[in-house]
C-alpha cells in the first residue's frame, strides 16, 4: 500500500511539471527546395503561459539553424489555450548533400509582475518549462 501511494505522489507531482504540450513531435523532410510545417502548443494550465520561439544549432552536426523560419517568435496562451508554430526550412543552392540538424526550442518566460519584495518572490518561485525538439532535414539533389 505504502509503494503504491509513493508511486501516486511521484506520478502526480510529474505531471503537476508537464504542462506544456506540443505536438507532432517530429520534423525529418527534405528541406532541398524547402520545407514546412505547424506544431501546434497547447496550455494545459489554469493560468497564462507566454513562451519565446527560436532555433539554436546542435553542437557537433551540421546546422540548418540559420535556415529556419519561425512564427510566432512570441506566444501568450490563456488557459487551456493552444495556437500553432509554423516552420519553413530551404537549403540555400549549393548546399553539399546530407543531413542537417538544428533545435526547435519553445522557452517559457515569466509574465510582468507588480514589484514585490523578496519574501513574496520566494513564496511564489516556480519551475518554468523549455522544450528542445531536433529538426532534421536532408539534402538530396537526385
Amino acid at each position: 500500500m505504502k509503494k503504491l501511494l509513493l508511486l501516486m505522489i511521484f506520478f502526480l507531482n510529474t505531471l503537476s511539471y508537464a504542462y506544456i504540450n506540443l505536438y507532432p513531435l517530429k520534423f525529418e523532410k527534405d528541406i532541398t527546395n524547402g520545407a514546412a510545417q505547424q506544431f501546434v502548443l497547447y496550455n494545459r494550465t489554469t493560468k497564462e503561459r507566454k513562451y519565446r520561439v527560436y532555433v539554436e544549432k546542435v553542437e557537433g552536426k551540421r546546422s540548418m539553424a540559420e535556415w529556419v523560419e519561425v512564427y510566432p517568435k512570441s506566444i501568450l496562451l490563456e488557459a487551456l489555450e493552444e495556437d500553432v508554430i509554423k516552420i519553413f526550412v530551404k537549403a540555400p543552392e549549393g548546399t553539399p548533400e546530407g543531413e542537417y540538424q538544428a533545435n526547435l526550442v519553445i522557452k517559457e518566460v515569466a509574465l510582468p509582475v507588480i514589484k514585490q519584495d523578496k519574501e513574496e518572490r520566494k513564496k511564489k518561485a516556480r519551475i518554468m518549462t523549455m522544450v528542445k525538439l531536433r529538426l532534421k532535414g536532408k539534402v538530396n539533389y537526385e
